[in-house]
C-alpha cells in the first residue's frame, strides 16, 4: 500500500494527478494531510479524497520551525507504526515533506521524493526550503525530478535512484483544459517568507508599476497570511484588484488569461509555461533556472520598476515546453509499480 502525504496548497495540486492515477489502476493507497494550509484545503478538496489520516493541531501561530518539525516527524511516526506501507509519496520541499520523509526514513519505509532536485545552492534563499529538499535526496529511495537541470544537480550530489518525469503541475494544467489569452491585467503573487522583510518595498513597486501601466488591471489574490495582509495598505492605485485566494481552477484561468505574471511561487513559474506567459520573479534567485534560461522568466529581486517592460512590450512566452508533457503522473506510478513488487 502507498501513503500519498501532502499539507500545502501546492503540494495537493501537484499530487492529486498522481493520486488520479492510482485510483485510475485500482491501486491501494491511503492519504495524509499534515494540516499545514488548513485554511486553503477546502478549496482543493475536490481533486483529492478524504484525507485518511489528518494530523491536527501542529501548526500553530508564532511557532518555531524546530517546534512544528518535531511535532510532525512525531505525529506521522506515529501514523507510520501504527500501519503498514511499501511507500510513502511526498512532493516538493514544505515542512510537511521534510518531515514526513524523514519520519518515513526513522520507520524504514521507502520514500518516493515528487520534484526532486531542485537547487539554488544557497541554504537561505529559499529557507528553509533548500535546506528541506537537499537533505530529502539523501535519504529518499525515488527521486522523480522535472527537468534535465534537476537531474543534473542530483547526479553532481553523487545523488543515485534519480527518474526524470517532468512535472506533475503540466499535468494539473492540462486536466483542465483551459485555452490562453492575453487579456489586459496582470496577475499577482506573494507570500514567500525571504520576501517577509522587504515586503514593503515590493507593494510599492507593485503600486508604482500599476502607476505606469494604467491601461491594464492588477488582480492580486492575497496570501491569507498576516506578514502580507498588514502591508496591503500600500496598494493604493485604483487598478490594483485585492481579491481572496482562489479556487484552483479559477486561478488557472486568471494565469490563462492574463498578459504576464508579477510572483514569487515556484509553481506558477511552471504553470506560466504551460499557458505561455512571461513572469517577473520577485526574488534574488531562482531553482526554476531552465525558466530563465529558456526567456520564460526574470529575476528581478525586488526591482519591478526596472524590469516590467521586459514581460510587458512581449508578453507572449514562444520558447519550448520545459516541464514535461503531461504524463509524469503516468510515469511516477509506472515507476513505483515496477519497483515495488
Amino acid at each position: 500500500m502507498i501513503l500519498v502525504s501532502y499539507g500545502t496548497r501546492p503540494e495537493i495540486i501537484k499530487l492529486f494527478p498522481v493520486i488520479k492515477e492510482l485510483q485510475k489502476r485500482n491501486i491501494e493507497f491511503k492519504t495524509l494531510f499534515t494540516g499545514q494550509h488548513l485554511e486553503l484545503m477546502e478549496q482543493l478538496s475536490h481533486l483529492v479524497p478524504r484525507p485518511d489520516f489528518y494530523i491536527k493541531n501542529s501548526f500553530k501561530k508564532g511557532q518555531s520551525l524546530t517546534s512544528l518539525t518535531s511535532s510532525l516527524v512525531r505525529e506521522a511516526g506515529k501514523i507510520l507504526d501504527e500501519n503498514s506501507f511499501d511507500c510513502v509519496v511526498v512532493q516538493g520541499d514544505t515542512q510537511s515533506t521534510f518531515s514526513v520523509g524523514l519520519s518515513a526514513f526513522y520507520n524504514k519505509t521507502k520514500i518516493a521524493h515528487v520534484e526532486a532536485g531542485l537547487r539554488t545552492y544557497n541554504l537561505h534563499s529559499p529557507f528553509p526550503e533548500e535546506a528541506n529538499r537537499t537533505m530529502l535526496s539523501k535519504i529518499v529511495d525515488f527521486n522523480f525530478t522535472p527537468t534535465k537541470e534537476a537531474s543534473d544537480n542530483l547526479i553532481k550530489e553523487e545523488i543515485k535512484n534519480i527518474y526524470q518525469v517532468g512535472n506533475t503541475v503540466i499535468d494539473a494544467c492540462k486536466y483542465f483544459d483551459l485555452p490562453i489569452a492575453y487579456e489586459d491585467f496582470v496577475l499577482v503573487t506573494i507570500h514567500r517568507r525571504e520576501n517577509f522583510e522587504k515586503i514593503k518595498k515590493v507593494f510599492r513597486e507593485i503600486n508604482e508599476v500599476a502607476k505606469q501601466l494604467k491601461n491594464l488591471n492588477f488582480i492580486f489574490p492575497m496570501h491569507l497570511n498576516p506578514n502580507i495582509q498588514k502591508h496591503k495598505e500600500l496598494l493604493t492605485e485604483e487598478n490594483i484588484k485585492v481579491v481572496e485566494p482562489l479556487e484552483y481552477e479559477k486561478f488557472l484561468k486568471l494565469i490563462s488569461k492574463c498578459k504576464f505574471i508579477i510572483t514569487d511561487s515556484g509553481g506558477i513559474q511552471e504553470e506560466a509555461c504551460h499557458f505561455r506567459k512571461k513572469v517577473l520573479v520577485v526574488r534574488d534567485n531562482t531553482e526554476r533556472p531552465e525558466g530563465v534560461a529558456a526567456g520564460l522568466s526574470k529575476v528581478v529581486g525586488s526591482e519591478l520598476v526596472k524590469n516590467y517592460l521586459w514581460a510587458y512590450e512581449a508578453h507572449a512566452y514562444d520558447g519550448k515546453q520545459i516541464y514535461g508533457d503531461g504524463t509524469s503522473a503516468k510515469k511516477i506510478v509506472d515507476t513505483l509499480v515496477e519497483k515495488l513488487k
